[in-house]
């Protein structure tokens, strides 16, 4: 079906080029003359459609190859083609002018987000772990939720989050439940055995560093748009946490720097 639409299209948008007349009682196109297609040709030509008149210009000399109209037309057919051609120069150039200035900016904005993080090298895995300085990956009594990236020296790129509660007292924490704007998301069952704990000086966090499937994405982007964002850390007990302007941001400037490194661009 979509296949006999886009016929009839093609066929509607060649024969207003060309200047096919319906007929009325019979359905049948009637003949159309060479003069027609010469008044259409300098219709389009008039209107500066270059490239719809040479559809009209070669179908008046296929045709009607020995007219005088299909003479007078193929007289002017070099100055148009050699128009047509310049203004896809022109076009390409400007695509590949433009291209390339977005390059640069992609490039500039990388460095800027990049003056926002810290970097931690592996050795032994061969892997860069690139997170915002303002929410590192910080143990001890703190409660936060940050995204960071990892990236592999073969030039392998994907994005992790870590989820901690930190306190005077466990919660023993085991599913998290995020609402934003006042919509709370389905639940994500972590399971007990998914989440680390320690201590030290009477404080106590829980936490859990996961792999953020591309499907998931989209929820740290609601989140980091969100005006109000919870994220409840529940099991035994519960601790929510409401995300602050600066966190939302870290989780801007992670997912863009993350784009942008899944797009080619090297850090």
């Amino acid at each position: 079906m979509r296949s006999y639409l886009r016929f009839v299209a093609v066929g509607v948008v060649y024969c207003a080029l060309a200047g096919c007349d319906s007929g009325s009682d019979t359905g049948n196109s009637s003949p159309v003359s060479a003069a027609q297609l010469r008044d259409n040709f300098s219709r389009q030509l008039h209107a500066g459609h270059d490239q719809a008149a040479l559809v009209v210009a070669h179908t008046l000399t296929q045709r009607f190859p020995r007219s005088p109209e299909a003479q007078a037309v193929s007289a002017q057919l070099p100055e148009i083609e050699a128009r047509v051609a310049s203004q896809k120069a022109a076009a390409a150039e400007a695509a590949t002018r433009a291209a390339q200035q977005a390059r640069i900016k992609s490039v500039e904005r990388l460095k800027l987000l990049l003056g926002r993080m810290s970097r931690e090298y592996d050795s032994v895995e061969h892997t860069t772990f690139i997170q915002p300085r303002a929410n590192s990956l910080a143990a001890g009594p703190k409660t936060y939720v940050t995204l960071y990236v990892g990236r592999a020296d073969s030039g392998d790129t994907w994005l992790r989050t870590r989820l901690q509660y930190g306190g005077e007292r466990w919660i023993f924490f085991d599913r998290i439940k995020v609402n934003i704007d006042g919509v709370t998301l389905p639940e994500e069952k972590l399971g007990y055995f998914r989440v680390e704990r320690d201590n030290q000086d009477g404080y106590v966090w829980e936490w859990a560093d996961l792999s953020v499937p591309d499907a998931a994405v989209p929820v740290f982007e609601a989140m980091a748009a969100g005006k109000s964002v919870v994220v409840r850390f529940e099991g035994k007990y519960r601790k929510d946490l409401v995300l602050s302007s600066a966190a939302k941001q870290t989780l801007r400037d992670t997912l863009e720097m993350y784009s942008l490194m899944k797009a080619g661009f090297s850090p």
